[in-house]
């Protein structure tokens, strides 16, 4: 999948998640970005300015632990 300027929304495409630290707020900015595009590390020549994600309360899925996570949902690059 070829990433240009703009949304990503395929968030089957985005594999990884956003993870704070347990016990910080939601309106906290987020701190860690980790994610591939198609199996593959997204070239370092773009640049990530926004991301869309969706929260994860701890104990929401039995097979998701603390941290607190939230998986990707849109990704917006500028390159």
């Amino acid at each position: 999948m070829a990433v240009t300027a703009g949304w990503v929304n395929n968030a089957a495409t985005i594999t990884d998640t956003v993870s704070r630290d347990a016990g910080v707020d939601r309106e906290e900015q987020i701190y860690q970005v980790d994610w591939r595009v198609s199996a593959s590390p997204v070239s370092t020549e773009l640049r990530l300015i926004d991301v869309r994600v969706r929260w994860w309360e701890p104990g929401d899925d039995p097979g998701r632990a603390a941290p607190r996570r939230y998986a990707v949902s849109a990704m917006r690059f500028d390159n």
